[in-house]
């Protein structure tokens, strides 16, 4: 019985039962004197193939498929990470009349996890009563090809007594993205910063 044995790669070798079975053949006895068998065929009894381990191993092969293909067709077309700018987290400007802006300096990275050719055409942030923010991106649109990646650098100026309120911290930056004919909007979450 080799399950007894130190050499496991007999189990899958089977040359010794090739080798058996020809012998056999030569001598005209009954094959399979070596073979495969469980220990319900060594006693004549019907080999038991359902059992509970092996339905629970099925079980848990299909939950994995389903959710592996759920994860698939389910995934974002593009996927966004905003990263602030390794530099000052923020610069104060003055206008010509005397107000205060603060500009921000996000990178966006962005991957085409689908596969169609997409565009990014336009970049905006919500829009919050009492706020004044602009926008500003180094290149629009940005063409990413699938499977590809590309940064793109923005700017985002807005009037320092926006900071007064702890709301106006965080914002959604809304990206939007064409590709063929349709049309996708993706939304994450950015925070402002600036002096206290």
């Amino acid at each position: 019985d080799i399950r007894h044995g130190i050499q496991m790669e007999c189990i899958a070798c089977t040359s010794c039962i090739d080798a058996c079975n020809e012998i056999m053949r030569i001598t005209k006895k009954p094959k399979g004197l070596i073979r495969y068998e469980s220990e319900n065929g060594l006693k004549g009894e019907k080999t038991v193939f359902w059992k509970m381990k092996t339905n629970i191993y099925l079980g848990l092969t299909l939950l994995s498929v389903i959710g592996l293909f759920l994860f698939i067709f389910n995934r974002s077309g593009l996927d966004i990470t905003v990263l602030r700018a390794h530099e000052n987290p923020y610069q104060i400007l003055k206008t010509s009349n005397e107000k205060t802006l603060i500009a921000n300096h996000f990178t966006l990275n962005l991957k085409n996890q689908s596969s169609l050719k997409m565009e990014v055409d336009i970049i905006r942030v919500e829009k919050v009563e009492g706020t004044e923010i602009e926008i500003i991106a180094a290149t629009l649109p940005v063409t990413i090809l699938p499977g590809k990646s590309k940064k793109n650098h923005i700017f985002i100026k807005f009037l320092k007594s926006m900071l007064e309120k702890r709301s106006h911290h965080k914002f959604q930056l809304q990206i939007t993205t064409k590709s063929k004919d349709i049309t996708q909007k993706y939304i994450k979450e950015i925070t402002l910063a600036g002096p206290v």
